[in-house]
């Protein structure tokens, strides 16, 4: 899984100034436009003016510009964004070579049902769910579904990136059904088998 961006300013600025010169080289290969990379470049330099006078020792230098966190909003609500297109479009090579963290593009195939469900209900009100990825990659998505009743339709509690799940919360000893579907690239694969929390079945 790729890391988060940086949360001290400093490299958070030298994070988007890597990625903005190795996107300039071939952004189509980053699904970005030049555009885009430099509305980045300006929200940038932004953020680098505002923490050099929140550094600098002049107290009236620190009141003529802007907190640093509101400049830096809007520069990793984009950088984010492109961040994002980067990891769906370019070679793990191109994303070193930006200043990411590679990762796995998942499989272009349609996702197929999780396998072999698992509910555990505990004595402290979570129920703990498990199953396997079947022939599902690293990288999906897992959609949770719940109901009281069979009779009830399915609703979606929680999404996941992991083979297993705990919903708080709940009620001891009252039963619960449960299934989970596979999503990738928005598509979502049929359910898993139900499983049953304090019931039979």
């Amino acid at each position: 899984m790729a890391r988060d961006v940086p949360s001290n300013d400093r490299e958070f600025i030298a994070e988007m100034k890597k990625f903005s010169g190795a996107a300039r080289l071939k952004p189509a290969a980053y699904g970005v436009t030049v555009a885009e990379l430099d509305a980045l470049d300006a929200f940038s330099a932004e953020v680098e003016a505002a923490q050099d006078a929140e550094d600098a020792a002049d107290t009236t230098a620190r009141a003529a510009v802007k907190n640093t966190a509101a400049k830096r909003q809007p520069a990793e609500v984009l950088y984010r964004a492109l961040r994002s297109d980067a990891y769906d479009n370019a070679s793990e090579e191109e994303q070193v070579e930006a200043g990411l963290e590679p990762r796995k593009k998942p499989s272009k195939t349609e996702p197929t049902p999780p396998q072999n469900l698992r509910v555990e209900g505990g004595t402290s009100g979570i129920n703990a769910l498990q199953w396997g990825a079947g022939d599902n990659p690293e990288g999906t998505e897992y959609v949770l579904f719940e109901r009281d009743l069979p009779t009830e339709n399915w609703r979606m509690f929680d999404v996941v990136g992991t083979l297993r799940a705990k919903q708080s919360g709940q009620t001891v000893g009252k039963t619960k059904y449960y299934q989970v579907a596979a999503r990738r690239r928005g598509i979502v694969s049929e359910p898993s088998n139900v499983a049953i929390a304090f019931g039979s079945g």
